[in-house]
């Protein structure tokens, strides 16, 4: 499957939904086999945009099925190949975008308890 919510000029969070619903009937039409988003792209000039697409990307993969999510080209920087989907500055370095793998849901805290006192 692919992703490229920026071709059909949606913002990410509109077609994050589309995506899912996509994911889940493939799971459902071949029952025993995984997914992957293969290709997730954006424009590498929206930086926490692009970031935030893949990170609402990786759990939209339905439920347990989910081989992989994977960006479009990261290392195609626009300066040598042109392409403008992509994780690399114009620096010529790996950009913030690649932080959406490092990332980790937040753990929930503790429910708070009240402390018991031992008769």
């Amino acid at each position: 499957m692919s992703c490229y919510p920026c071709w059909l000029k949606q913002d990410y969070t509109e077609f994050i939904a589309n995506l899912r619903a996509n994911l889940l009937d493939m799971v459902a039409s071949y029952p025993g086999k995984e997914v992957v988003v293969a290709e997730v792209g954006n424009d590498y000039t929206k930086v926490q945009n692009t970031c935030d697409l893949l990170v609402a990307t990786q759990p939209a993969v339905p439920q347990g099925k989910g081989l992989g999510v994977f960006c479009w080209e990261p290392e195609g920087a626009k300066s040598w190949r042109g392409c403008q989907l992509n994780a690399w500055g114009d620096d010529g370095r790996p950009s913030p975008v690649l932080n959406a793998f490092l990332n980790t849901p937040p753990a929930k805290p503790a429910p708070a308890r009240l402390a018991r006192k031992h008769r």
